[in-house]
């Protein structure tokens, strides 16, 4: 049962609960491996993985972009055994293409 305000429209939580949580939503920051084969080193390719700053830390930061790194790279070798990353770096927003 929704209760009424006192001018009789509502209270309009929900459009406020609707609005809060599009601010909540992080930010996905951009993550560029450097990966070569393993079977064939000179095959190589540059992967971007979308990960979500941790405690609000902007992977600028060379720590957070450092530790992220190692994060997202283990998680990924996982998947991709055959693979191997060379390096990586966390490019700014909107800043894509640029050599790692």
């Amino acid at each position: 049962m929704r209760k009424e305000g006192p001018s009789g429209l509502g209270s309009g939580i929900a459009g406020a609960s609707s609005r809060c949580e599009a601010r909540s939503k992080p930010v996905l920051e951009t993550i560029v491996f450097a990966t070569c084969l393993i079977a064939s080193p000179i095959t190589c390719k540059d992967i971007e993985i979308q990960v979500a700053p941790e405690n609000g830390g902007s992977l600028q930061l060379p720590f957070h972009c450092f530790r992220q790194g190692q994060i997202a790279g283990q998680k990924w070798i996982a998947e991709h055994p055959q693979w191997r990353i060379t390096k990586w770096s966390c490019p700014p927003n909107g800043k894509m293409g640029r050599k790692i």
